[in-house]
């Protein structure tokens, strides 16, 4: 969660930051009660196997939404040319 918050401080401005620390830990709470459920629907359609091969796919393409950020960076930053 610390990671997540941090990412939203740095590719948010000022003035929406407070919205988006919100939604990050409303998206936090949220997927600690529907992830269990999916998780036991998946256990139960699927069995063991199913339901980990599924969930390890997903793991798998989790990273590629942050390669598409780019957060803004001041003129003088490290990195800027």
């Amino acid at each position: 969660m610390p990671a997540a918050q941090s990412l939203a401080s740095d590719t948010l401005s000022e003035e929406r930051m407070g919205n988006g620390l919100a939604l990050t830990n409303a998206a936090m709470n949220l997927s600690t009660i529907i992830g269990p459920l999916v998780g036991g629907w998946l256990f139960q359609v699927y069995g063991p196997q199913g339901a980990y091969l599924l969930i390890a796919s997903l793991n798998f393409q989790e990273p590629a939404p942050y390669w598409c950020i780019r957060p803004d960076r001041p003129s003088g930053s490290m990195g800027s040319r």
